[in-house]
């Protein structure tokens, strides 16, 4: 029976769109809108700790100075190599043109939402009837919300969502796909690219030997072929082996006992609850699964890939709790995302152990209680640590980021590092002042900063100007004042004139500018151009309100090749002021847009997610359940 009016119009819409395309669409959608509104309530284009020195000193700089080398891709960074994190970050660059943190962490987030889709796409048929749309609502909480913030947030952690693709890659088709065909060269390929995305990428390898051994040595279904699989996993393990590079310095990370090592591991296991005794009950469906396969060996399509997920989650665990569990127990947000895999697995064994069809479903059994223990666990526990128990850090963001680029600016303004000296934690953006300043003061690297922190041009009077503007020539109470000097048409005396400035000629590399704009002037009249010397094309920003005694952020297009910016005031009644523009991308200005919309692609995403419920909740209403 359909349902008359709105609803009923709505679910035939669902029922006749493809349910597939509609769900991935709103998945993927649903995961940017909630990493776009973090990044664009927490996010910064300043680059953050180890990105002055990976990117900035031995990447974009011998980049832009002709002597960037192979090898200078593959070299370690403390007990990684991320290769794939360079290209990557070196890609949005050249395509920007500019060095932006808020523009790598923007094209992150389409490669976190990615891994979403793939794992959607490799365990969706496993989520059957009812079980579809809470498996959505599991992806969209794991991948959507802050708990994750820093690798949200900071440009640098893209080799996160880099492992787990190869790794979701590499599993899936060595465990799913006949040797030596397209598909399983694929995931070889897959697996020799995890090791040059973090330390641990070799553990896939490791994972797939022990599950084949699983099914040769207890479901006794190995097949001949399988040696072709493991002597692949063996040399990706030795070479992961081989690449790894030892850092010492890291040692005092370590926890100083077995006891220590177990606290930090179930701690980690547990996750996202901070009761490490609930590890027991999170780790309970994959233990079932496995245990019924050894009483009852049987070949179940894609059984192997979700045991494969769960080991390789307790190992990435195992190895955090020995090489960090002797600081918070191993856990920091950024190794969130390692940890949510094994919340997937665990998903996906329920989903084996459970009936798919809510008639099915017996309320007391022991499977459904586990099952009601275990989703209760996992959704407070990634409420609590996105709202809660992370919140002081999330909050000092806020402040950190202001006061980051404030110190920069008042440094490239007076060049005296005592700027950026004896400063709290985390308010400049590199842990030595000193070697921040030798960043700062490298020519290359401050040609290349991003557009809060870069240096602004310089506008000259022309002799085409009047006596109208001049430096700082803003009412005292104006707010948000530029570091450098605004030319305005409000006089030290109070007194407001009318007046033209126009710069000399510049040129910026760049497509766009962004200034900042205060005063009094009316929208209706053309105060701000910007004139192409040999064109003489004409440029207007779009000025959407009259900003008053706050000056404003304005972005804008520039003419080709050299150009002036012109200011007028016409009238002596208002006045208006501009500071020296800055450079910007065109990525830089898209990556600002994407962000703001955060909200509307969140709530398009969950409209579109709901298809299957839609779906699910008509079955059931026809069945008369």
């Amino acid at each position: 029976m359909t349902h008359p009016g709105f609803i009923g119009r709505i679910e035939r819409l669902i029922l006749g769109t493809n349910l597939s395309l509609l769900v991935g669409l709103g998945l993927f959608l649903a995961i940017l809108g909630g990493k776009f509104l973090l990044i664009q309530s927490h996010g910064s284009d300043v680059p953050h700790w180890d990105q002055w020195d990976i990117e900035g000193e031995r990447l974009i700089k011998p980049w832009v100075e002709g002597d960037l080398t192979i090898g200078s891709l593959f070299a370690p960074h403390n007990e990684h190599r991320p290769f794939f994190t360079r290209v990557w970050a070196l890609g949005l660059f050249v395509l920007n043109g500019q060095w932006d943190a808020r523009l790598e962490a923007v094209a992150n987030a389409f490669l976190h939402a990615a891994a979403a889709l793939l794992l959607l796409y490799l365990l969706g048929p496993h989520f059957r009837g009812w079980l579809k749309p809470a498996f959505l609502l599991l992806l969209v909480l794991l991948f959507a919300l802050p708990f994750n913030w820093e690798n949200t947030v900071r440009g640098f952690q893209s080799q996160f969502p880099f492992l787990l693709l190869f790794t979701l890659v590499h599993l899936h088709g060595s465990l799913t796909r006949p040797p030596l065909r397209p598909g399983w060269w694929a995931s070889q390929l897959s697996g020799l690219a995890t090791l040059f995305c973090m330390g641990s990428g070799a553990v896939s390898a490791l994972v797939i030997l022990i599950l084949l051994g699983f099914r040769a040595m207890v479901q006794r279904s190995g097949k001949r072929s399988d040696l072709v699989t493991a002597a692949a996993s063996v040399l990706i393990l030795i070479l992961g082996i081989l690449l790894r590079i030892p850092a010492p310095w890291h040692d005092r990370l370590r926890p100083d006992s077995i006891m220590g090592w177990l606290h930090s591991l179930f701690s980690l296991l547990a996750w996202p609850t901070p009761f490490f005794p609930l590890a027991l009950i999170l780790l309970a469906p994959l233990l079932l699964v496995a245990w019924q396969t050894v009483r009852n060996p049987r070949e179940t399509p894609g059984l192997l890939f979700i045991l494969g997920l769960g080991l390789w989650a307790w190992i990435q665990a195992a190895g955090l709790a020995f090489a960090r569990g002797g600081v918070s127990l191993g856990y920091s947000s950024r190794y969130s995302d390692l940890l949510a895999v094994g919340v997937i697995a665990s998903a996906a064994a329920l989903a084996l152990l459970l009936p798919r069809s809510p008639k099915g479903l017996q309320w007391r059994s022991q499977t459904s209680l586990l099952a009601l223990g275990w989703a209760v666990i996992i959704v407070s526990g990634l409420i609590h640590r996105s709202f809660w128990s992370d919140r002081r850090h999330q909050d000092e963001l806020l402040r950190s980021h202001p006061a980051q680029i404030t110190h920069i600016r008042n440094f490239i303004a007076t060049g005296d590092p005592q700027t950026l000296r004896d400063k709290p934690m985390l308010r400049i953006p590199y842990p030595d002042p000193d070697r921040l300043a030798g960043f700062l003061n490298d020519p290359t690297i401050r040609s290349i900063l991003p557009v809060s922190i870069a240096p602004p041009i310089p506008l000259v009077t022309d002799t085409f100007a009047t006596h109208g503007f001049i430096p700082n020539g803003v009412p005292p109470e104006t707010h948000a004042k530029p570091l450098d000097p605004a030319m305005g048409s409000f006089t030290d005396k109070g007194v407001r004139q009318e007046g033209y400035f126009r710069s000399q000629p510049i040129d910026p590399d760049l497509p766009m500018l962004r200034m900042t704009i205060a005063g009094t002037f009316p929208l209706d009249e053309e105060h701000l151009t910007l004139i192409a010397t040999e064109s003489a094309r004409i440029v207007e920003p779009l000025i959407s309100k009259t900003p008053g005694v706050r000056f404003m952020n304005l972005n804008t297009f520039r003419p080709d090749g050299f150009f002036v910016l012109s200011v007028a005031d016409r009238n002596p009644d208002t006045w208006i002021a501009i500071s020296n523009p800055v450079a910007m991308g065109f990525y830089s200005w898209i990556a600002m847009k994407l962000t703001k919309l955060g909200f509307e692609f969140l709530l398009i995403g969950l409209v579109l997610t709901a298809a299957p419920l839609v779906k699910t909740v008509r079955s059931i209403r026809t069945a008369g359940i």
